[in-house]
């Protein structure tokens, strides 16, 4: 008894989160967006006649499409299915932790709570979440049995088959298809070097990958979908070369989080003060500690709150020297895709500024983690998540698809915040 009362307090914040979304559910506005247009198209076709005609004229996902031909028919599917999705997330964040703590399930909910609405909702509730946030959720999902694998636990039969369907449906978005990818293969290749053999799971889940990701690209929508959006929304795409879409993708993901004041990563780069001051007395530890912060408060709030009130200043004296400097960084030419300019002294500077941050988020993780190897595995988190983001730059559709595209970044992020934060409960290195 004493055991399930344990239990019961540990995840009742998950619980109060599930009720609570099912709440909201219920008044949610199932008829805004895009979610007309799938109604629409749904109510007219069964699922396969309906899956044709997206295969054939815009997109492969026929997993995801399904599901989204279901909800769209069946509200009350829909606003059901919702909160346990969300519930879902926070869980799977909270399973893949270290240790699971009385608290940490609290800052779980507390996380996905600060993650913008628009991104539940920039394309029509229904649209958004089963394309962006059900992938994510699922995704995170996807990677739990790797680590029972790493840590030798038993995984029984139907827990295979429900891991490799979740791996189906989240592998059948492109951004949680490198994700995973990039996961599995660095899970397979860390179990042959420690065990000397190939686990037949991951090897499945790769192909499943694969065949995901071939059916995804032959799809003939694919390039009817790219020429209407290069012609609605960015019609001078085809003339960027490789490099300045890469850059365009890069600069554009760093650019949200370091010039933008995002939540999530305000609380990111707080504890990552916290920690150094808690692990480290080194001047210098604390000082690189504080680049992160500094230019989150001063770039991203700071700039922006003195933007919102520049109307009402004066266009004199040193409101206008404060002016040319917010423009200087927000009207960068790294944000519209012109690429990296070597004889451009605000590019340098830019591109400078944001890998100074990237380098002293690193270097915080190791002072607060104390190992290599930590310090990769959080690193690597990170490096996937901006990757799934960077890779926004090879489609037309970068700008419109708007911050819903940087959900797996958010997963990212919250799961580094999280794993700081029992780190810095755990233990401290001096007195």
């Amino acid at each position: 008894m004493k055991t399930n009362n344990n239990k019961i307090k540990e995840y009742l914040p998950f619980i109060l989160m599930v009720l609570a979304i099912a709440a909201i559910a219920i008044f949610m506005n199932l008829n805004k967006g895009d979610d007309v247009f799938f109604k629409l198209v749904s109510s007219q076709n069964n699922l396969f006649q309906y899956l044709g005609i997206r295969y054939n004229q815009w997109t492969g996902r026929v997993v995801i499409e399904s599901l989204l031909w279901l909800t769209s028919r069946v509200d009350l599917l829909f606003r059901i299915l919702h909160p346990l999705m969300i519930g879902l997330l926070g869980i799977s964040l909270y399973q893949l932790l270290p240790e699971r703590k009385k608290g940490t399930s609290w800052l779980v909910v507390v996380l996905i709570a600060l993650i913008p609405i628009e991104l539940f909702i920039s394309a029509g509730w229904i649209t958004t979440n089963v394309h962006y946030i059900w992938v994510g959720a699922i995704g995170t999902f996807a990677l739990i049995p790797l680590k029972k694998i790493y840590e030798k636990k038993n995984i029984a039969w139907y827990e295979y088959i429900i891991y490799l369907l979740a791996v189906l449906y989240a592998s059948n978005n492109e951004q949680m298809f490198i994700a995973l990818v990039l996961f599995y293969t660095l899970a397979l290749v860390y179990w042959f070097i420690q065990e000397r053999k190939l686990n037949w799971y991951i090897i499945g889940s790769q192909v499943i990958m694969v065949l995901n990701f071939i059916n995804m690209l032959l799809a003939p929508g694919n390039g009817a979908r790219e020429a209407d959006e290069i012609a609605s929304w960015f019609p001078t795409f085809g003339s960027l070369s490789l490099l300045e879409k890469f850059d365009l993708g890069l600069a554009s993901s760093l650019f949200h989080y370091i010039f933008n004041s995002d939540l999530i990563y305000l609380v990111l780069v707080i504890f990552l003060v916290v920690g150094v001051f808690r692990n480290s007395i080194k001047l210098k530890d604390r000082l690189i500690a504080f680049i992160p912060l500094v230019t989150s408060l001063l770039l991203g709030f700071i700039l922006k709150a003195y933007a919102l009130l520049s109307t009402w200043l004066d266009n004199q004296g040193s409101a206008e020297i404060l002016r040319l400097i917010y423009r200087r960084f927000k009207e960068s030419s790294l944000l519209y895709g012109k690429g990296f300019d070597i004889s451009s002294i605000q590019s340098i500077l830019t591109y400078a500024l944001m890998f100074l941050v990237i380098g002293a988020v690193i270097y915080s993780i190791y002072i607060i983690t104390g190992n290599r190897k930590e310090t990769f595995f959080l690193t690597f988190i990170l490096g996937v998540g901006l990757i799934t983001r960077t890779m926004m730059g090879i489609s037309p559709t970068i700008w419109i698809s708007g911050v819903r595209t940087f959900m797996i970044f958010y997963i990212a992020l919250i799961y580094v915040i999280l794993y700081i934060y029992q780190k810095i409960k755990k233990e401290r290195k001096f007195d």
